[in-house]
């Protein structure tokens, strides 16, 4: 029959899975040494900048963690876990700090976290690099040199003296 023929032309429903999108990111700070939250501060600033961003209030200090990483527990977080890695990164090489930082996705955890919360986990952070100083004139590395004479004070080979 006729309704019959037309169900068959009847395009089906396309159901389209559109993908989870990405959590406003709950940022968390946590630290190994207590000389750096001065530099925590300054990571939590530029953090809070970001549109959308919210970073706790305070920072946890650990007893013991990782050399430096940005943790994410789902994958929909990924590209905001990698802005954040940036971020903090510059904010410590601003500082003359060079910390590389590892990004981690720890996914599968039981009771896990909600998405869109994103850990920093610092190391305890070496000094600043940036004040490098020369030696100053009077320092003895440099009285053991002696300055290049001028050449009018020197012997010259071709001179008749």
């Amino acid at each position: 029959t006729a309704k019959t023929w037309l169900q068959t032309l009847k395009p089906k429903s396309i159901i389209v899975a559109t993908p989870p999108t990405p959590a406003n990111p709950k940022i968390y700070l946590l630290y190994r040494d207590k000389k750096d939250v001065a530099t925590l501060n300054r990571i939590a600033f530029a953090l809070r900048r970001q549109p959308n961003y919210t970073v706790a209030d305070n920072f946890t200090l650990v007893t013991q963690g990782p050399a430096g990483d940005v943790r994410y527990f789902y994958s929909e977080d990924e590209s905001n876990a990698k802005t954040i890695k940036q971020i903090v990164e510059k904010t410590l090489s601003d500082k003359g700090i060079q910390q590389p930082i590892d990004l981690k996705l720890f996914k599968n955890i039981p009771n896990g976290p909600s998405q869109g919360l994103i850990e920093v986990w610092l190391p305890s952070l070496p000094e600043p690099s940036s004040n490098i100083r020369r030696p100053s004139e009077n320092s003895p590395y440099q009285q053991n040199q002696q300055r290049p004479k001028r050449p009018e004070q020197s012997k010259m080979p071709y001179s008749k003296k």
